[in-house]
């Protein structure tokens, strides 16, 4: 009986001694393999809060000049010189980081871009109101086509991006379009610019199929300050060269004949000059009702027998522009939809 007692505890000593040496590799399998998740959980904690960078660059052409800025990330506090840039701003839906413009709450400010009354203004289209500015402390200000002279004091305010105007020897719609892209790319949101493109080209192709309809008609554009008619040409280098060569119209007028087919402001020409071209359409900005400082109408000053004996007045096609977006906001989301309603509402009266 002690032999079989001994032979027994002897055993369970045995198997025991087995247990114990096999619990130390699993603990040590267990502690290594907590390690690692440990480690994993780290690594995916430090690539979850790894910081986006705190600036950007960007590209820009001032004129002919290749330029770049660097501009924080994400800006907050934005100025905007310029209603068509506003207006792109404004359509991405970014205005709430617009602390300054161009006097909101003057009678040259669109009626179509709302809610900015209350933003300080930064004096005119030029950006002259540079102690307003840096008073504004600004992140980055957007410069348009009229801050040209202005740009290196902006500059040194703060990192300024100029943008040019679509028309007056740049593509409309290839300039509307980069301008909208580049002003989406400062608030990262490419996605919206890709979406107002898409809906702007569609409305860009309705309105040229609309005057491919018409035979493509023969057009005058004018300018029409006070009792002075202006003239602007087919010619790629004018500032309304693209209502001949993107949205549909022919000019009856040969480069030939005019004198500087690329003017600013047009070129002089009289009411004979415009009797004997006899347009389909007289497509007209009144410059001084658009700026306020009309003396006299467009419509009155077109008002006579000259005018009256062409087919554009016979037909009723005297098309009068509303002149913020075709004169002083040229380039914007609003703006453009608004040139185009101007161009097919009247042609199809």
């Amino acid at each position: 009986m002690k032999k079989i007692l001994s032979i027994l505890i002897a055993a369970l000593l045995v198997l025991g001694l087995i247990g114990c040496t096999n619990e130390k590799p699993t603990q040590a399998t267990n502690e290594q393999e907590q390690s690692q998740a440990q480690d994993e959980v780290k690594d995916e904690v430090k690539e979850e809060v790894k910081e986006e960078p705190t600036t950007k660059t960007v590209e820009f052409f001032l004129v002919d000049e290749k330029r770049q800025v660097t501009i924080p990330n994400d800006p907050k506090r934005v100025v905007v010189i310029g209603f068509d840039l506003l207006d792109i701003v404004d359509a991405l839906g970014y205005g709430d980081r617009v602390v300054g413009t161009v006097d909101p709450k003057g009678a040259l400010f669109p009626e179509y871009i709302k809610g900015y009354e209350d933003v300080t203004s930064v004096g005119s289209l030029r950006g002259d109101d540079l102690e307003a500015i840096a008073g504004l402390k600004p992140d980055v200000i957007l410069g348009g086509a009229r801050t040209f002279r202005a740009y290196e004091s902006l500059n040194e305010i703060a990192p300024t991006i100029w943008y040019s105007i679509p028309g007056k020897g740049n593509p409309f719609e290839e300039t509307l379009y980069d301008n909208i892209t580049s002003v989406a790319s400062i608030f990262n949101d490419e996605e919206k610019a890709e979406s107002i493109i898409g809906e702007l080209k569609g409305s860009f192709e309705e309105m040229r199929s609309f005057t491919g309809e018409l035979g493509n008609p023969s057009a005058l554009f004018l300018m029409v300050t006070g009792k002075t008619l202006a003239l602007y040409s087919d010619d790629e280098e004018s500032r309304y060269g693209f209502v001949f060569n993107e949205f549909g119209f022919t000019s009856p007028a040969s480069l030939k004949e005019i004198e500087n087919a690329a003017a600013t402001h047009g070129n002089s020409i009289s009411f004979e000059f415009i009797s004997a071209k006899n347009p389909d359409y007289l497509i007209v900005i009144d410059r001084g009702v658009t700026t306020g400082k009309a003396d006299i109408k467009a419509s009155d000053t077109l008002d006579n027998e000259l005018i009256a004996s062409t087919n554009a007045y016979k037909n009723n096609q005297i098309i009068y522009l509303d002149g913020t977006p075709w004169y002083l906001g040229t380039g914007g989301v609003q703006g453009t939809k608004i040139m185009i309603e101007n161009i097919m509402r009247e042609t199809s009266n």
